[in-house]
């Protein structure tokens, strides 16, 4: 077992990059589904190309519904700019882009696990990160959470190696970390923990355990690494995408009650990390079991690597899982999977004690539980392969298209058409869109921000995107508004005493 080890670790990198070339052909798509924060993206990067306004991506603000605003922070669309600039509204192209930046946070997550572990177990990690089902259905998305997690990571491994060198050296450190920030805010963890990591050796140097010019040397680094990526970062939002006039996260966040939240993402989050073992099409009991050896092997990790090695990594972890307790949104797996990498570090110190009580530091626990884990994947991989070119249930469908063109052709540039998707609506027409509050039944309230609002249209998906409160308005108050297009998935409504409507 230990020469096959050794034989496998020469080669392990050649190895990786083979194992993950087969991600720019798995789930590619011409097609993408109904979600609305790749649009925002899109509409972003496709200003940026044309030389307007970031931030004008046409989303009317409607107060009852805070969490739709109209531009986010804009790193992950001066990404994407370039494959707008070149391919348009190419999802194949984002695609394909989305990937190769996957196959490049493959070798990131290889060079971190490699300063835990041997490089066999770093490759079996990256593998079991990337080709996790979850992950697979993530890549064919327009979305910034695998680009943001390869930045991110090696964001990690560029300040824990360089750092120490020169003054210059943190200046690009604290410009690129404020350019991740600006990608997902959630990188705002990386400065607080730089400034964490001071306090310790603070403590250290009150302690006389470091010497005072170290001491010196690590306030100058932390003070070029805290102002100088927060300042970039807003510098790149004053640059090119200023807080919106109505409505922001701050706003969104003032919603909600922090402990009510707190109490509920822990659940929530919890809920999600089991599912991270539900292997598909694999037996429930074989599922439960790695549930159940995978949770208790990470729990007593973070106690063996907290007691032998703590460093900046479990910083991050503990910032990271923080930020995402406190913060309101529920967007599924997406906001835990930066935390698996550190999962999988912790379970490796659990499995290294194993080895070296069990098998005497021979390495088959340690390597032979996650290559098992790894065999589990195999029915999901294989359900992707045959799946991937099924149109997904979205913008390109032809009903869609078709009322879209239709929107386009025959609806002023002035008026404004409540969907529930506002902000792809406004991508693929360039029309000005609302969403309602997804539980606002209250049709009194409803015709009321309607008539504030200067409300023009109404879209309506009769298959999906059920909109309660659009239901709710239209049962009531039938005659305010009249049917002007109709397909079999679409209807479109114009208030029947509208002014501003101008058939073109």
């Amino acid at each position: 077992m230990k020469e096959f080890v050794q034989k496998l670790s020469k080669n392990s990198l050649i190895l990786l990059l083979i194992a993950l070339l087969p991600l720019l052909f798995i789930n590619i798509n011409d097609s993408h589904d109904w979600g609305d924060d790749f649009a925002l993206y899109i509409h972003q990067a496709k200003n940026i190309c044309e030389g307007e306004s970031p931030q004008d991506t046409k989303l009317v603000f409607n107060d009852d519904n805070p969490m739709m605003i109209s531009n986010v922070s804009g790193g992950f669309s001066l990404l994407i700019a370039p494959v707008y600039y070149f391919f348009g509204l190419n999802y194949r192209a984002f695609n394909l882009y989305i990937s190769l930046l996957m196959i490049l946070l493959g070798i990131t997550l290889f060079y971190f696990f490699k300063g835990y572990m041997k490089r066999p177990l770093a490759l079996l990690f990256v593998l079991l990160i990337l080709y996790h089902r979850y992950t697979l259905d993530l890549k064919q998305d327009v979305l910034s959470d695998l680009p943001f997690m390869f930045l991110f990571f090696l964001l990690i491994i560029i300040y824990t190696k360089f750092s120490n060198r020169s003054v210059w050296i943190n200046l690009l450190i604290a410009i690129f970390a404020g350019f991740v920030i600006s990608i997902r805010s959630m990188a705002l963890v990386f400065p607080f923990a730089v400034g964490a990591e001071f306090v310790l050796a603070f403590i250290s140097f009150l302690r006389k355990k470091t010497e005072k010019t170290a001491m010196l040397k690590r306030f100058q680094i932390t003070a070029i690494l805290f102002i100088g990526s927060i300042g970039f970062y807003f510098f790149i939002n004053w640059l090119f995408f200023p807080e919106p006039s109505e409505g922001s996260y701050m706003g969104y966040l003032k919603e909600f009650n922090l402990w009510h939240v707190f109490a509920n993402n822990v659940l929530y989050y919890a809920g999600w990390f089991r599912w991270f073992f539900d292997f598909f099409r694999i037996h429930i009991i074989v599922q439960r079991f790695f549930l159940v050896v995978m949770t208790g092997l990470f729990l007593f990790g973070i106690f063996l690597k907290m007691r032998k090695h703590f460093d900046f990594s479990d910083i991050i972890f503990f910032g990271f899982l923080a930020l995402i307790l406190i913060y309101p949104a529920k967007p599924g797996f997406r906001y835990i999977l930066p935390l698996m990498p550190f999962v999988f570090v912790y379970i490796f110190f659990s499995l290294g004690l194993l080895d070296h009580l069990i098998a005497r530091g021979k390495h088959i626990l340690a390597f032979i539980l996650p290559f098992v884990m790894l065999l589990m994947y195999y029915p999901g991989v294989v359900y992707f392969i045959e799946n991937h070119q099924e149109m997904l249930k979205g913008p390109e469908m032809p009903e869609a298209l078709e009322v879209f063109d239709y929107i386009s052709e025959n609806v002023s540039d002035t008026s404004i058409i409540v969907f529930r998707k506002p902000r792809l609506l406004s991508l693929y027409t360039e029309k000005y869109g609302m969403a309602n509050r997804v539980n606002q039944m209250d049709a009194e309230v409803t015709d009321s921000i309607y008539d504030a609002q200067g409300v023009d249209f109404l879209l309506r998906n009769t298959k999906s995107l059920i909109d309660s409160p659009l239901l709710v308005y239209l049962a009531k108050y039938p005659e305010k508004f009249d049917t002007v297009f109709v397909n079999e998935r679409f209807v479109l409504y114009e208030r029947a005493d509208s002014s501003k409507s101008e058939q073109q």
